[in-house]
């Protein structure tokens, strides 16, 4: 299971309020010079390039990634706190609140090791490589959709340069949408993901979904709660 973005919808993939600018992470890769003056239509081939370039570059940083997923069906908010030690260390808290009822979940990852604790539960050890269902947080999605449309534009938060993806779809009879942006910043690193999908109508939202990336964290330990 990849450990990076996860998240978690009623009916789809789920992805993600501004941080503190990352910027100053200038070991990554090279500074991108801001180039486009509009929003612009592009290719999936282009789209899934950049992204997969984003994502590489974020996969090898110490990181702490947070995401809300609001569901206005059921009038339920989740909050997915995650810490990622490269490698292969990661520590998960999901806490899920729906009315007056409130869950939480922990879990570690160390190599292919899962150490996962429901509520007040006792922790539970499992090697992820021996099962062949393999562990973590189950994920919804969605076949392909007839009509996705790609795009790119430029955009400044707080005088940070970023550029901003955006995956459109919608079904044929245009009862189902869904509006996906990822901002990248200038050293090519992921910032913020969202994430809204709506029924009927575009403005009939069932689910909404923000991730933020924080590149800051220090001195980052995570170890197995129990042998």
């Amino acid at each position: 299971m990849k450990k990076y973005n996860l998240y978690l919808s009623l009916l789809i993939l789920v992805f993600v309020y501004p941080l503190p600018s990352c910027s100053q992470n200038k070991s990554v890769t090279k500074e991108i010079k801001p180039v486009i003056e509009k929003s612009e239509l592009i290719t999936k081939e282009t789209y899934d390039s950049i992204f997969k370039e984003a994502t590489a570059n974020v996969d090898k940083r110490i990181r702490k990634v947070i995401t809300t997923d609001t569901r206005y069906v059921n009038n339920s908010v989740e909050t997915i706190t995650q810490e990622f030690l490269p490698p292969d260390k990661s520590k998960w808290l999901v806490v899920n609140k729906s009315g007056n009822s409130v869950t939480q979940i922990e879990i570690i990852y160390i190599g292919d090791l899962e150490y996962r604790k429901e509520n007040n539960g006792d922790w539970i050890k499992r090697n992820l490589k021996a099962n062949s269902k393999g562990g973590g947080i189950d994920i919804i999605s969605r076949k392909e959709e007839i009509t996705k449309e790609y795009s790119i534009e430029e955009t400044k938060i707080d005088n940070e340069f970023f550029r901003v993806l955006t995956a459109k779809t919608v079904n044929p009879p245009k009862t189902f949408f869904q509006v996906y942006k990822v901002w990248i910043d200038k050293m090519g690193l992921i910032y913020k993901e969202e994430s809204k999908i709506s029924s009927g109508r575009i403005d009939n939202l069932l689910t909404s979904s923000i991730t933020n990336y924080d590149y800051t964290l220090k001195d980052v330990k995570i170890e197995a709660p129990i042998k």
